[in-house]
C-alpha cells in the first residue's frame, strides 16, 4: 500500500480552515498552518501538519478546561503587541498564542531596523 500523498497547498488551506472554524483570525489560522506544512516539507514531521506540536496539538491547548489547568495553554487573542525599546531591539507579546502568526507578520519591521 502506498501512503496518500497531498499537495502542500491543499494541507495548508485545511489547516487554515480547521484554525478557522476554531475561533483564529484568518490571518493567524493561514500563518500557523503554512509554518506547519513548511516543516513537513523541510523533513521535520515532528512539526508538521500532523507531528508532535502540530494541528491536533493547538486543538487541544486552545480546548484545555482552564478551571481544571488554571490557564488556558493557547489563546485567541485578537492581535499581539509589538515594542520598540530600543533602536535596534523589537519585543513581542503574541499573548499566549501560536507565534507562528507573529513571527511572519513583523518580518518586515526586523528587516526595517536591520537595515
Amino acid at each position: 500500500m502506498h501512503p496518500q500523498r497531498y499537495k502542500a497547498q491543499d494541507l495548508i488551506q485545511f489547516g487554515k480552515n480547521v484554525l478557522v472554524k476554531i475561533g483564529f483570525p484568518e490571518n493567524q489560522a493561514k500563518a500557523a498552518a503554512k509554518i506547519l506544512v513548511d516543516a513537513d516539507l523541510r523533513g521535520d514531521h515532528a512539526h508538521g501538519i500532523a507531528g508532535g506540536t502540530a494541528l491536533d496539538d493547538i486543538l487541544v491547548k486552545v480546548n484545555d478546561d482552564a478551571k481544571e489547568l488554571g490557564f488556558r495553554r493557547i489563546e485567541i487573542p485578537s492581535d499581539y503587541e509589538l515594542n520598540k525599546p530600543y533602536d535596534t531591539v523589537i519585543t513581542v507579546d503574541a499573548k499566549d498564542t501560536i507565534g507562528h502568526y507573529v513571527a511572519l507578520d513583523i518580518i518586515a519591521e526586523v528587516v526595517k531596523i536591520a537595515l
